[in-house]
């Protein structure tokens, strides 16, 4: 009989807030930088089909206002704390990155009536 006890298992490693860190600290910096800064990094369609395509990415940084910009803090904060340790650093970086491309794509290819998007 094999017999497991919770001091079998390896320590998690400690849970690092760097990455949503600096998620935070370049959504705030586009808060500050104001309406020209959040202009030139939304979703903006007309932009994206001229060759903008960072937009695709940029828009999901940008934030209507303080309040929402504080709810979507607490909400990648409530999620780091839950799943922060499932992946890597990489494999984070990975998928956030192609869940903002993939909704940035969604809305160009799927809902051509949408023209901006913060």
């Amino acid at each position: 009989m094999n017999k497991h006890t919770t001091d079998d298992r390896p320590a998690a490693p400690p849970l690092s807030f760097a990455l949503p860190g600096a998620i935070a600290i370049i959504a705030l910096a586009t808060m500050i930088g104001g309406q020209t800064l959040s202009l030139w990094l939304r979703y903006d369609r007309d932009g994206i089909l001229e060759g903008e395509v960072w937009r695709l990415i940029t828009a999901h940084l940008c934030h209507l206002g303080w309040q929402h910009l504080a709810m979507n803090l607490a909400g990648l904060f409530l999620i780091w704390l839950l799943f922060g340790r499932l992946l890597s650093t990489v494999a984070w970086i990975v998928t956030l990155l192609s869940s903002a491309l993939a909704v940035g794509l969604g809305l160009l290819l799927l809902n051509p009536d949408i023209q901006w998007y913060v």
